[in-house]
């Protein structure tokens, strides 16, 4: 396939950043045409600078020539957030992998990053990146940005946007510059973190680090159903404890994880929480036992606990592993990442239960319910029209549910292209007409990731 680019500005990005790293062949442009989603919509070219500098010159060669640019990392959104839906460059930013510090508890990282990398690299100094999606070993720090993601510990630690303090970008309307976290201030930090690359490109992010716990400890609550793991989920958060981390696993994907691996969990369990405990060793006792005696009085079948680092880790490496062990289900998946109250989780989990019951579809549900970030997957065949449509009514009426019990249609996946039907029920005219003058202001000619923002109801 030949590129629709002008050819003048292929041969100025391959002098910036050499001919091997300006690709407009049928397979580099299908095989960046597509995130998680497995939604294609190819590029016309694909470049991939080396160096923060490199990327800075691609985004001026082709803003001045009127290309749209789509940035991109690892490529695993679950959102469609990368997909360039209008043609244009796809740029990679995989490479770029440098960081410095840490210094001032923080670490300055560009955006081909791995979260994972980044962590091994920071252990042997007794630091960590808090932010660890199940993604983390093949995500990036520009996607985390992009999406602000989350992931368990963001209960206890924040999402990314918490754990952001300065970002170098560039952008068409203001150049290249560096937008620092000042209290008192506008808060352009919030403004960038999350917007998918729809406002800027990142070069660059300083990043909080945190000093590693010394002791960490996991613990299994088993429950007959979801309703009741929700309930003591919301117990534990309002008893004021702090878990690190609260998760929820339910039937479906129990039973998806012990076809793969018998002993992972206990066999009969209708729904788990799985929690993790981090501090001194006198901390995580502490909590630990009174987390314990607040789950005892709950409708828990049977808490189990373990201070085994080795122990801990297989717990979590099955956790990681749900979302691809769901393919086992349906040839595909719909995956709906949403967040309501967690006094509302127990009210939502009835209602995918009923649902799933109603669409003959199996809707397994798993996620951080510490904060009410719950990722429902409707499992399905394309191929099957009748299931095609039932998936899509029910992603609308869940969307609905969501809203009506207080929460919001995304929880850390960002709207990209899934979410883009469902904005406006969420947001009214005036908020989307917000969002569309704040694009207008850092990217007046919709260069940036087009195609991504709301249009008004």
């Amino acid at each position: 396939m030949e590129s629709e680019i002008n050819p003048k500005i292929i041969k100025d990005l391959r002098r910036a950043v050499g001919s091997q790293n300006v690709r407009t062949g049928a397979e580099d442009l299908y095989v960046h045409s597509y995130d998680a989603t497995a939604v294609s919509h190819p590029p016309d070219l694909v470049v991939v600078p080396n160096t923060a500098d490199e990327l800075a010159s691609v985004c001026e060669l082709l803003w001045a020539d009127g290309v749209p640019l789509t940035p991109r990392g690892a490529g695993t959104g679950y959102s469609g957030g990368a997909l360039p839906v209008r043609g244009g460059a796809v740029v990679v930013c995989d490479r770029l992998k440098n960081w410095t510090g840490p210094s001032n508890g923080t670490v300055t990282c560009e955006p081909g990053v791995i979260v994972d990398d980044l962590n091994r690299e920071l252990k042997p100094l007794s630091l960590f990146y808090p932010v660890d999606p199940a993604s983390s070993e093949a995500s990036t720090v520009g996607g985390h940005l992009a999406e602000n993601a989350g992931g368990p510990a963001a209960f206890k630690y924040g999402v990314t946007r918490d754990n952001v303090r300065s970002m170098e970008v560039i952008n068409p309307a203001r150049g290249r510059e560096v937008v620092v976290e000042k209290p008192g201030e506008l808060d352009l930090l919030s403004v960038l973190v999350g917007s998918e690359g729809t406002l800027a490109v990142t070069l660059r992010a300083e990043l909080r680090v945190l000093a590693r716990p010394p002791a960490r400890a996991a613990a299994l609550a088993t429950f007959d159903g979801a309703p009741a793991a929700g309930k003591a989920a919301y117990a534990v958060i309002s008893s004021g404890l702090g878990p690190a981390k609260l998760e929820f696993i339910g039937a479906d994907c129990i039973k998806c994880i012990l076809e793969d691996d018998p002993d992972a969990l206990p066999a009969d369990a209708g729904a788990v929480l799985l929690l993790e405990f981090d501090g001194s060793p006198e901390e995580v006792q502490a909590v630990e036992t009174e987390v314990e005696e607040v789950l005892a009085a709950t409708d828990a079948r049977s808490i189990s606990a373990t201070a085994d680092e080795r122990e801990s880790d297989r717990l979590w490496h099955v956790r990681r592993g749900i979302s691809a062990a769901l393919a086992r289900l349906a040839p595909h998946k719909l995956n709906e990442d949403v967040c309501v109250p967690p006094s509302r989780v127990p009210a939502f989990l009835e209602f995918v239960e009923e649902m799933s019951r109603r669409l003959g579809l199996s809707m397994p549900t798993f996620g951080h319910v510490g904060d009410g970030n719950l990722h429902v997957n409707f499992m399905y065949d394309k191929g099957d029209a009748r299931q095609a449509v039932k998936v899509e009514e029910g992603a609308r009426e869940l969307a609905a549910e969501v809203l009506a019990l207080g929460g919001t249609i995304s929880g850390e996946h960002g709207i990209g292209l899934s979410k883009l039907p469902f904005v406006d029920m969420e947001l009214s005219r005036a908020e989307i007409e917000t969002i569309r003058r704040v694009k207008a202001m850092f990217d007046p000619n919709d260069l940036l990731n087009p195609g991504k923002t709301p249009e008004p109801g």
